[in-house]
C-alpha cells in the first residue's frame, strides 16, 4: 500500500499526526507509545496476543481508559503456535 511503513523506533512523534497507527505488543514500550501517540494519530490500534498486559499497571489503566473513551482500540488475539518456525526447505 502506498504511504505505509513499519517503524521499529519513533524518532519524531509529529510524523504520526493524523495517521492510522498500529502498535504491536503488550509491554511497557508498547503501552507508552500508545499513550504518547493517541493524541496525535487519527486512529490507533494496539494489538497484543494475550489477554493480559505486561506493562506497568498505571499504563494499562490509562490505555483502558482511552479504549473506554473510544480514542483507541485494543485487540487481543490468541496466537496458536507462537514462536514456532517453519522450515523453508521443506
Amino acid at each position: 500500500m502506498k504511504g505505509t511503513s513499519v517503524h521499529y523506533a519513533v524518532r519524531k512523534m509529529e510524523a504520526f499526526r493524523d495517521k492510522r497507527v498500529l502498535i504491536v505488543g503488550g509491554g511497557d514500550s508498547a503501552l507508552d507509545w500508545t499513550l504518547n501517540l493517541a493524541p496525535l494519530a487519527s486512529h490507533l490500534t494496539l494489538l497484543h496476543r494475550r489477554s493480559e498486559f505486561r506493562a506497568a499497571p498505571d499504563s494499562v489503566n490509562k490505555m483502558m481508559a482511552l479504549v473506554g473513551d473510544g480514542k483507541n482500540r485494543s485487540r487481543r488475539r490468541a496466537s496458536h503456535g507462537a514462536g514456532r518456525r517453519r522450515r523453508s526447505d521443506r
